[in-house]
């Protein structure tokens, strides 16, 4: 858990209330960094003496701390619960005050990109890699020439079609047409039923490298 986030963007792009709200639940959390996700509770506990602050109000934050990937809200027999995201605190207790979202481990703790639905989310507490990566623009990871290789294959184009797309990939800077790559197999297959492939616009397919063989194993 990143303690000093004066230069964090994302925390940047947070009212200033969700600000402190996060800064409290961070003091409140057990060392797994889960806590309490009904607003009434967090009110209480957060605030216990601020009578101004409303439950709407604290619910509306974590709303706002949600969305922006700083906590992660799900429901354990039908108790809402909240983990701090990259939370990262030495442990000190061997068990969690607060449950795990159904099917994870007792250890669990949910890092940046690497959320999961569980069941009985909705809404907001729904994240989904694949949504957060088209939001944000990140591209997936990055494919050796094997893999490629690989694909290729399966997709019954020649080992010089893999060579050449990876090639072009990396000189692109992983990018098409000036937008990172996401998925790289969707990729290809647009290309091949469009007829974009190396070997598909020329009656000569491009000579694999010499040593591709020994690489590709």
């Amino acid at each position: 858990m990143l303690r000093d986030w004066t230069d964090s963007v994302t925390v940047a792009e947070t009212s200033a209330e969700a600000e402190r709200l996060f800064t409290r639940l961070i003091m409140k959390a057990d060392d797994y960094g889960r806590f309490h996700a009904d607003a009434r509770l967090v009110r209480a506990l957060c605030f216990p003496l601020s009578e101004s602050i409303k439950s709407d109000a604290v619910r509306k934050w974590m709303d706002e701390l949600h969305a922006a990937g700083l906590i992660y809200r799900y429901e354990v027999e039908g108790k809402p619960v909240l983990a701090i995201v990259n939370f990262g605190q030495r442990l000190k207790q061997s068990r969690a005050k607060f449950p795990e979202p159904e099917g994870e481990s007792h250890d669990w703790l949910p890092t940046s990109g690497n959320f999961r639905e569980t069941a009985g989310s909705s809404g907001l507490n729904r994240i989904r890699i694949e949504e957060e990566n088209e939001r944000k623009g990140k591209a997936l990871t990055r494919p050796t020439l094997t893999q490629i290789f690989e694909f290729c294959k399966s997709e019954h184009l020649p080992e010089s079609d893999a060579i050449a797309t990876f090639h072009k990939w990396e000189a692109n800077g992983w990018t098409n047409n000036g937008k990172p790559i996401k998925n790289w197999q969707a990729t290809i297959r647009s290309w091949k039923a469009s007829g974009y492939m190396p070997s598909q616009k020329s009656a000569t397919p491009i000579a694999p490298h010499p040593t591709a063989s020994n690489r590709l194993g």
